[in-house]
């Protein structure tokens, strides 16, 4: 049953990482002006973040 749980619960993190990797892409045609807003929010974070990481 231990060797069963370990396979079980392995799945489910291999499952979420592949959900995560699945993340983004192209917005809906028909988002609202809230949706793009914190798209846009979101695009300014990520940049920052990633900037930093690379130059610091």
């Amino acid at each position: 049953m231990s060797d069963f749980s370990q396979a079980g619960s392995q799945t489910l993190i291999l499952r979420k990482q592949l959900e995560q990797m699945r993340a983004g892409g192209v917005s809906p045609r028909d988002a609202s002006k809230s949706f793009r807003r914190d798209e846009a929010r979101y695009a300014v974070g990520w940049y920052n973040s990633i900037t930093a990481d690379i130059w610091s």
